[in-house]
């Protein structure tokens, strides 16, 4: 049994920098300016007395992890994140990639993150995970649509609770980040929409637009489901000339995928021409193929090779090259077949392999159409395409054998 390659790297991950817990010495190190330490991680209790001078004064961090826990409301002057900020984050230009992880915090963690997007103009990534508190996603976007940095380039929130208008809010806030290249809302188990809210109609227009806006956006995932109309909205930013996804992950249930919605994407992936990683997180319920399953892999199928006719074949979509449906390994029929030849990077001839490999196999099956074409215009050109190499070398002997008149002297 073959099975698809599943999308997993796609080269718009946050960078995987090993961030070492701060200590005695991680601060000697950091003090010294060792080359060799490139990721550091912070925890509420393990804070050490001059390390924001030493984090301040580093010209090799290249990512900071930050993990605490309850923050209150008081001010910054009396706290280790007042001593990171002031002398540590507000002074290092080193820093690449920033991770906060389970931060229920008031305004004295929330400094961070106009103090970073203010003074380092070499932050690329941003991660965020369970941002418990209800204001912090807004604070996030007010910093960031303040921030003089327009230089991000990854931004990951996990399960962060948050409302449709928060969304919003902070989709809007990115609109001045034209160098984003990775946007991802993943569900760790808490959720990424506070009390199991959908993603509304309104949000689903301003992803739409946001796609279409953000050139150099490559990659998207949102683990979040959307209504069938939201559906409709969203996708067809993938038929838009300006949008240059490549990789699309949207992880719903089977009641959040219908027919209506499938149809749909079959209609906008058959003009998409960038986008080259496909993920829908369509279950099976016990091992059970789905109609959902069934409609998608019909639709996808046809996408990538359209056999109606040769004409139809040829103007298939020859960029997909991976596509993932949840855990329906055993039901892919020819689609991994579709999906390698598209990885070939000339079209014309992934074009060609399919046309030859599903309109001509076995013999002489769809002939006709050649000696239908006219001798002296179209037919040499004909037979060349069939004869570049040694594949369609059958099909050539058989087209000419077919066809004697055409090799007679005149």
């Amino acid at each position: 049994m073959e099975h698809p390659i599943h999308a997993v790297d796609d080269g718009h991950q946050i960078p995987d920098i090993e961030c070492l817990k701060l200590n005695s010495e991680i601060l000697a190190r950091l003090e010294q300016n060792d080359p060799d330490l490139s990721g550091l991680k912070l925890v509420q209790d393990g804070w050490f007395e001059g390390a924001g001078r030493a984090i301040g004064g580093n010209k090799h961090l290249k990512k900071l992890s930050i993990s605490i826990g309850y923050i209150g409301y008081e001010t910054t002057d009396g706290s280790w994140i007042g001593e990171l900020c002031r002398e540590g984050l507000s002074l290092n230009q080193s820093i690449e990639s920033l991770s906060l992880l389970t931060l229920n915090a008031g305004m004295d963690g929330l400094d961070i993150f106009p103090t970073i997007l203010q003074h380092n103009c070499n932050l690329r990534c941003i991660q965020l995970t369970e941002i418990l508190s209800e204001t912090s996603l807004d604070f996030l976007a007010s910093a960031l649509s303040q921030s003089k940095n327009d230089r991000l380039e990854c931004i990951e929130v996990h399960s962060c609770g948050v409302t449709n208008a928060q969304f919003a809010g902070f989709c809007n806030a990115l609109s001045r980040q034209k160098n984003l290249s990775s946007l991802k809302f993943l569900d760790e188990g808490r959720g990424i929409f506070s009390n199991d809210t959908i993603l509304d109609d309104e949000n689903a227009t301003i992803l739409r637009n946001f796609l279409i806006g953000h050139k150099s956006l490559k990659s998207f995932q949102l683990d979040a489901a959307l209504t069938v109309t939201g559906w409709n909205i969203f996708s067809t930013a993938l038929s838009h000339p300006k949008c240059s996804l490549e990789t699309l992950v949207i992880n719903a249930s089977n009641d959040d995928v219908d027919n209506e919605i499938i149809t749909r994407l079959g209609v906008v992936l058959e003009v998409n021409n960038s986008l080259k990683y496909l993920r829908l997180g369509i279950t099976r319920f016990e091992g059970v193929v789905t109609e959902s399953v069934n409609n998608c892999l019909n639709v996808i199928s046809r996408v990538l090779c359209d056999l109606s006719s040769i004409q139809c074949t040829s103007a298939s979509n020859h960029t997909l090259q991976n596509v993932h449906l949840g855990d329906d390994d055993d039901i892919w029929n020819d689609i991994p077949s579709f999906l390698r030849m598209n990885r070939n990077v000339n079209k014309a001839e992934v074009a060609r392999q399919k046309i030859l490999t599903y309109h001509f196999d076995g013999g002489n099956t769809n002939l006709h159409v050649f000696s239908e074409m006219s001798m002296t215009a179209i037919m040499p050109h004909a037979i060349e395409w069939i004869g570049r190499n040694g594949d369609g070398l059958t099909m050539m002997y058989n087209l000419l054998r077919g066809n004697p008149t055409l090799v007679l002297s005149r």
